[in-house]
């Protein structure tokens, strides 16, 4: 049978803990910054991504008369979205822009007509027409959410998120 100092039995013990401990604080730290990293990108900050998934299909909201300008800009927003919000200044220049092409802007809300009219006075966006739909009839899981819709109704492009200046600059020029 061998014996061991009992100083190299400690000196492997303590070894063995030190490694296990750091093991686990790096598995810690690096669960930590993955969790952060996901929160930050998915609440904090969404970027405006375009969501070919709507091309091409027809958009159904009712009382609207699509034929009625070469384009119609559809907001879909939502009282209590801070991104929407946030949009608002964009939106303005999007509708100055847009009237002086004789593209049509309206805004699509889930809430109730007067909270929605309340909303869009609050930031803004008073004189933009809106029908009342849930996004879930739309075929939106988020707002806000931008589409450019041609002259039958069929999407040809759109956003959804708060838009980074370029992207506001795409959608400038796709008037």
């Amino acid at each position: 049978m061998l014996y061991y100092p009992i100083s190299t039995v400690m000196a492997n013990a303590l070894a063995h803990f030190t490694i296990c401990k750091i093991t686990d604080v790096l598995l810690f730290i690096t669960c930590v910054v993955t969790l952060s990293t996901l929160t930050y990108d998915r609440l904090v900050s969404p970027v405006a991504q375009p969501q070919s998934l709507m091309q091409g299909k027809t958009l159904s909201v009712s009382n609207v008369d699509w034929s009625s300008s070469k384009k119609t800009i559809t907001l879909v927003l939502k009282v209590d979205c801070p991104f929407c919000s946030a949009s608002a200044p964009f939106y303005q220049r999007l509708w100055s822009q847009a009237t002086k092409r004789h593209v049509h802007v309206i805004a699509v809300s889930s809430q109730s007509k007067e909270t929605t009219a309340s909303y869009l006075r609050e930031v803004g966006l008073q004189f933009l027409p809106t029908r009342h739909l849930s996004t879930r009839q739309i075929g939106v899981s988020s707002t806000p959410t931008l589409f450019i819709v041609d002259q039958k109704g069929v999407v040809l492009r759109s956003w959804v998120g708060q838009l980074s200046p370029v992207e506001e600059d795409v959608v400038l020029n796709s008037l």
